[in-house]
């Protein structure tokens, strides 16, 4: 109708603009992956324009989904399902196709792609929440992160080389930041009690995080 084709000149005009002034066009050319509760009571993926316009429900599952993540070329999400009191992990593509796969442990959480394409997530296979990384097949190619406490949320500049995470290894959920080429881990948030839901930039120069304060969490 003529409000899409209005929406979509708009778009493009903005998308232009932006990249001759910043050099990159990606907000206008992007579109986000969030969870909303359907008639059914269940709760769905939907995807939408970072507006919010040509909103749209991609799965029609009978459960509750969570935690969805864009693979880096924009063709896949990846998300924990909860069903029948168990987890799963659910790959869905642009085509409409849904995969469901069964991964050791109990718990999936957190689940996101790296740079190369292959699956990272948190799973208690081993007893404890920790970080894996997934081979082409979706089976446990080895664990990224491994420690007595709970580390989840992996999150990966466009380079591959660096990673952030969530850890309770001092007591409370904070950032860590640990680096592929030197094997370091640093941690980075040393302000407030609950620091989490995180996200690295591609360029690797911030990190964002929500932390919790008086007066509620904050970014």
């Amino acid at each position: 109708n003529n409000e899409d084709q209005v929406y979509i000149a708009a778009n493009k005009y903005c998308k232009e603009l932006m990249k001759r002034l910043t050099g990159r066009s990606g907000f206008f050319s992007s579109m986000i992956a969030f969870v909303k509760r359907t008639k059914n009571g269940s709760k769905n993926i939907f995807i939408s324009t970072p507006q919010g316009y040509l909103q749209k429900q991609v799965t029609d599952l009978n459960g509750i989904a969570l935690s969805p993540a864009w693979s880096w070329d924009g063709k896949s999400l990846v998300f924990t399902y909860l069903s029948n009191n168990r987890h799963e992990l659910v790959l869905w593509n642009t085509n409409g196709k849904l995969k469901r796969i069964m991964i050791p442990g109990n718990t999936i959480i957190s689940p996101t792609f790296n740079p190369s394409g292959n699956i990272v997530l948190s799973t208690d296979m081993s007893g404890n929440l920790d970080i894996y990384i997934l081979d082409r097949n979706f089976k446990i190619k080895g664990a990224l992160v491994r420690s007595w406490a709970i580390d989840i949320s992996p999150s990966f500049d466009k380079s591959g080389e660096k990673m952030v995470y969530v850890s309770s290894r001092y007591g409370n959920p904070n950032i860590f930041l640990y680096d592929f080429k030197t094997k370091q881990t640093k941690r980075i948030s040393y302000l407030g009690k609950y620091n989490t839901n995180l996200c690295i930039s591609g360029d690797g120069k911030f990190v964002v995080y929500s932390t919790l304060t008086e007066k509620g969490h904050r970014i």
